[in-house]
C-alpha cells in the first residue's frame, strides 16, 4: 500500500504563511472596493464622516 508521507513542520507553516498573507491581501481589497463604492455615493460631508469612524476603527484596533 501506498502510505502517505507526512507534511513537514516547515512545508505547514509556509503554507500557513501563504494562506495569511492571501486572506490579508483579500481583506484589503474588498476594504478597497467598499470604500471606493462608498466614495462614489456619500457626498463630501458623509465623506469626512466616514474617514472619522475610519480612523477611528484603526486606533481601536491598533491598541486592541
Amino acid at each position: 500500500m501506498n502510505e502517505v508521507e507526512p507534511l513537514s513542520v516547515g512545508r505547514k507553516v509556509a503554507d500557513g504563511a501563504k494562506r495569511m498573507v492571501m486572506l490579508r491581501l483579500a481583506e484589503r481589497l474588498v476594504g478597497l472596493a467598499s470604500f471606493s463604492i462608498l466614495a462614489r455615493i456619500l457626498v463630501p460631508e458623509d465623506f469626512g464622516l466616514l474617514v472619522l469612524a475610519t480612523s477611528i476603527i484603526a486606533v481601536i484596533e491598533l491598541f486592541g
